[in-house]
C-alpha cells in the first residue's frame, strides 16, 4: 500500500521530512475540502508548550508543517497547517470501548473557532449507534449545521439528524452513510447531545476500515492491542506520534 510505504520511509529516515500530506492522508478526506489538495509537509515541528488560548496557538503555526500539541491540551491532538485551511485531527485510537456521537460532540468542542478548519476524528473502533451512521463506503463528513442522533420507540439503531439552523424541522437523516430526506410528517425525535458546526468548519468520521488503510493492518492491530491491555482504555502516546516520528519532542521550530 503506498499510504503505507511513505509513513516507513519517514520513520526510517526522519531527515527526509517532507510528505505530501494529501495523499499520506487520503483514505480520511475523501469526501472533504481537503481532498484534492496537494501540499507538502514539514513533520518537524511540534509545539512544546500550547498556548490554552486556542486562537494565540493559531497565530505561531506556519504553513506546510505538522504541529502536535502538549498533553492534555484543551485542543485537537494534531494540527496540519495549510495556507487555505488548517486540518485538526482528533486522536481517539486508545477508546477500546467504541467512541460514541456524545463523544465527537464534546471533542469538537475543543475546535479552533474561526476560519477553515477541517476535523478528523481517527478511531480504531465506533460504537454500534454511530457506526450506523457513519457506513463503510466513505467517511461521513458533516457540514455546517445541527445534528441529533434520533430517538426510536422500538429502541433500535437510528440514524442522524440534520437541519441547517439551531432550530426548525429536521430536514435530513443518515444511515449507513448515504443522507436521506425526512418525508414523514411525523416530525422525527432526536436524543441525548445536539452538535452544532459553525460556518467554514467540516467534520469527518472515518469508519474504522478508513483508519485501518490509513494506518496499514500491522500497526492497526498494533494500536489496537495497546488500546485493549491498558488499564484505563487509552494509549499515553498516541499513534499520530509514532506515525510521524514524534516520540521525542522536537525543539521549537527545527
Amino acid at each position: 500500500m503506498v499510504a503505507q510505504r511513505i509513513v516507513v520511509q519517514a520513520c526510517l529516515h526522519p531527515q527526509e521530512s517532507h510528505l505530501n500530506w494529501g495523499d499520506l492522508m487520503k483514505p480520511l478526506l475523501q469526501g472533504t475540502k481537503a481532498e484534492q489538495l496537494e501540499a507538502k509537509l514539514d513533520q518537524g515541528c511540534p509545539l512544546s508548550s500550547f498556548p490554552k488560548d486556542l486562537a494565540a496557538a493559531m497565530q505561531r503555526l506556519d504553513s506546510g508543517r505538522l504541529y502536535r500539541p502538549g498533553p492534555k491540551s484543551s485542543s485537537a491532538d494534531l494540527f496540519i497547517k495549510h495556507s487555505t485551511l488548517t486540518i485538526e485531527v482528533q486522536d481517539k485510537s486508545g477508546v477500546s470501548t467504541g467512541v460514541s456521537f456524545a463523544n465527537v460532540c464534546q471533542e469538537v468542542g475543543k475546535c479552533i473557532q474561526q476560519g477553515s478548519v477541517l476535523w478528523v476524528l481517527v478511531a480504531l473502533k465506533l460504537n454500534e449507534s454511530l457506526s450506523h451512521c457513519v457506513g463503510e463506503a466513505r467517511p461521513l463528513v458533516l457540514e455546517s449545521g445541527t445534528y441529533q442522533e434520533e430517538e426510536l420507540a422500538d429502541g433500535g439503531s437510528g440514524g442522524l439528524l440534520y437541519r441547517p439552523k439551531s432550530k426548525g424541522s429536521w430536514q435530513k437523516r443518515i444511515q449507513n452513510g448515504e443522507w436521506h430526506d425526512v418525508t414523514t410528517k411525523i416530525q422525527p425525535k432526536g436524543k441525548g447531545e445536539t452538535l452544532q458546526v459553525r460556518q467554514e468548519l467540516q467534520l469527518v468520521i472515518p469508519h474504522p476500515k478508513h483508519v485501518k488503510e490509513f494506518l496499514g493492518e500491522s500497526d492497526f492491530e498494533m494500536v489496537k492491542e495497546l488500546a485493549q491491555k491498558t488499564r484505563d482504555r487509552t494509549v499515553d502516546i498516541p499513534f499520530l506520534s509514532r506515525f510521524y516520528n514524534f516520540q521525542k519532542p522536537h525543539a521549537q521550530g527545527t
